[in-house]
């Protein structure tokens, strides 16, 4: 039954507005402690109603279930009022209300029954608490009350009730059972409490449905179920994914002693699993036994005096002391290539998608092998080794291979070192290549990238080596890069994808090129054509030559040896053809053995009167007059 309190004159203002939805009221500051301190354990509450002013009918009653100083927590809208919002500086008081009224009418009632039943003499029926009770009981049907709870007991010889005021039987007890009924069928309430359920006659004591013990239930010697479950229910509210929740447990201890326990409980893992975990604890260690609904047992570790048989294992460590972990198949059936598969050791990172394993597999009549397979990425991949000796892989990734007994080492494919230097004392590759790769990714026009090395050094060589590889140049040129390096020098010899060497010098007994002269690059005022005579002069170092000047060379088309390859990248920088032959600009007909001179026209040659200068001779036949490259041999720097 709800307790109300209440005091003299309580009034108070409201402190922030609040709208129908709230449960927590401010009040005055100070104001708080005037009002009654209910006890919620007690069904204690005090009544509380708001009003715009002190005759304003338009009300909301509340019924505070607690305060804290200056803050009421409420349960609005009470005693079909309605709950709505209201601005700061409402009216609050503690007023007499319907409910309150009414249920002190009750307790009136009820004493008049108290002096009614205060007068039946019940002796010899009973005496007071605590005593023997003595022959039958009778009451002639009329009703006990039993306290605030409003439960009567009414019943005659052996057959007893318990009821409540609406006269509903909750309980009978009859020749030595006990029986619940109804919606009453569980014990249900604040508190209910039963250390003993003792039964010492012939009968039984018999619940329809269930017993609730909202507390925890205690089984001194033994609990015994006949032909039913025994449930724990939890009221836990649900949780989101990846949270936990947990219904009540079973727990077995020694008496009062709670160092060392074990118990039983079921759990939700909320979108992963559902769970039934056994906990033991002692010695300052505990554990928990998890059992879930996909067949899963975890734990820490196994201990099993000779085998373990299970279809599928997952242990985050595991330690086989003095024995072996044998992992045996019944399987005789081959698959569509022929192979029979035993089962395996699976390794996984379940978040990553990715997983190995171990397995055997018998190829009949020909091999057995141990298996190793890695996946990833949407690519498999697997190593054998076989009976026979033999290692067959796509691809082999070490630091050192090494052959002690005079066999082979067999690759179908490729072997992948993945640090930067493999030592070998010899290395044969027969029939195929020896791939030195890279993984670097590409670069931009301009910049660089290489390819592992092929390098060659002495044991006790300090700082004398020479490597081979491969370098992108990108939009530039590809290149054969050989890098030699010994004490202060080293130098990169490169060799181009365009038939090019690039070197510091060359020693040898001759020189052999396709093109024929010798040209050397110098900085022009502007760009001139291939086959145009040119002179040093200008604003930077050649400009064209012309008549009756001195003669340099001429603009180079396809030079046999080039020079000053310092200047090239410069904007303005020209080969000059300084001796050989080259195609030179010529203008009017011109026959073979013909000599040439610069014409009327700065840059371009003509055939060359007796007393002129020659700079060359013709090497081929012209009948055309407009001005076209003819082959010539050209002599020194001279006078036009």
């Amino acid at each position: 039954m709800d307790k109300f309190l209440f005091g003299n004159n309580l009034n108070t203002l409201l402190s922030t507005n609040i709208d129908e939805n709230a449960t927590i009221i401010a009040v005055s500051t100070g104001t708080g402690i005037l009002f009654p301190d209910p006890d919620n354990s007690k069904n204690e509450y005090f009544t509380i109603t708001l009003s715009a002013d002190s005759n304003d009918d338009n009300t909301e009653i509340c019924w505070v279930t607690s305060k804290d100083e200056d803050r009421f927590t409420v349960l609005r809208g009470q005693e079909d009022t309605v709950a709505r919002k209201w601005s700061q500086g409402a009216i609050i008081s503690n007023r007499i209300t319907a409910v309150a009224l009414n249920q002190i009418k009750d307790k009136a009632d009820q004493s008049y029954v108290d002096d009614k039943l205060g007068s039946i003499d019940f002796n010899p029926y009973y005496e007071k608490a605590g005593d023997t009770i003595t022959g039958a009981m009778h009451t002639n049907g009329n009703y006990l009350w039993g306290g605030n709870d409003k439960t009567y007991l009414m019943g005659q010889d052996n057959t007893w009730f318990i009821k409540n005021s609406d006269n509903v039987t909750l309980i009978t007890f009859d020749n030595g059972s006990i029986n619940l009924y109804g919606q009453y069928s569980s014990f249900i309430g604040a508190k209910g409490q039963f250390n003993t359920i003792t039964n010492n006659g012939s009968g039984k004591v018999t619940f329809d449905t269930s017993v609730y013990f909202p507390q925890s239930f205690v089984a001194q010697n033994s609990f015994s179920l006949n032909y039913n479950d025994l449930k724990l229910i939890s009221n836990a509210e649900k949780v989101d994914s990846g949270s936990y929740r947990n219904t009540n447990s079973i727990l077995w201890q020694f008496g009062k002693d709670t160092s060392m326990q074990g118990c039983i409980y079921f759990q939700e893992y909320a979108g992963t699993s559902n769970n039934l975990i056994f906990y033991a604890s002692g010695g300052g260690n505990y554990y928990n036994y998890t059992f879930d609904n996909f067949g899963k047992f975890s734990c820490k570790s196994i201990f099993a005096e000779t085998a373990i048989s299970s279809k599928t294992i997952t242990v985050n460590e595991s330690t086989v002391q003095d024995g072996n972990v044998t992992i045996q198949s019944d399987n005789t059936t081959a698959d569509g290539n022929g192979f029979i598969h035993g089962n395996g050791i699976e390794f996984k990172l379940t978040k990553r998608g990715v997983a190995g394993s171990i397995y055997l597999q018998e190829h009949p009549g020909e091999e057995t092998a141990l298996i190793f397979q890695a996946s990833g990425g949407g690519t498999t991949k697997s190593m054998s080794f076989n009976n026979a000796g033999e290692l067959t892989t796509d691809a082999v990734q070490t630091n050192t291979i090494t052959n002690n007994n005079g066999d082979k080492v067999t690759f179908d494919t490729s072997v992948y070192f993945p640090q930067s230097v493999v030592t070998a004392s010899s290395v044969q590759v027969k029939n195929n290549d020896l791939l030195l790769s890279s993984n670097a990714e590409a670069v931009a026009a301009g910049e660089y990238r290489n390819t592992s090395s092929l390098r060659f050094q002495f044991d006790n060589g300090s700082n004398m080596n020479a490597a081979l590889y491969f370098q992108e140049h990108a939009a530039t040129s590809n290149n054969v890069i050989l890098n030699v390096t010994g004490g202060e020098n080293k130098y990169d010899y490169a060799f181009d994808n365009q038939g090019n060497i690039s070197a510091k010098f060359f020693n040898g007994t001759a020189l052999q090129a396709d093109y024929a002269d010798l040209a050397e690059y110098y900085i022009s005022d502007q760009k001139y054509d291939p086959g145009t005579i040119v002179k040093v002069g200008g604003i930077n170092e050649i400009t064209t030559a012309s008549k009756g000047g001195f003669f340099m060379g001429i603009i180079s088309t396809n030079p046999g040896l080039k020079i000053n390859e310092t200047i090239k990248n410069h904007p303005l920088a020209l080969l000059v053809a300084l001796a050989g032959r080259v195609p030179v600009k010529v203008i009017g007909a011109i026959s073979k053995g013909d000599p040439i001179t610069v014409s009327n026209v700065d840059g371009i040659a003509i055939k060359a009167k007796p007393s002129e200068n020659i700079i060359g001779f013709s090497l081929e036949d012209k009948v055309e007059e407009d001005i076209c490259l003819v082959e010539c041999a050209v002599k020194s720097i001279g006078v036009c």
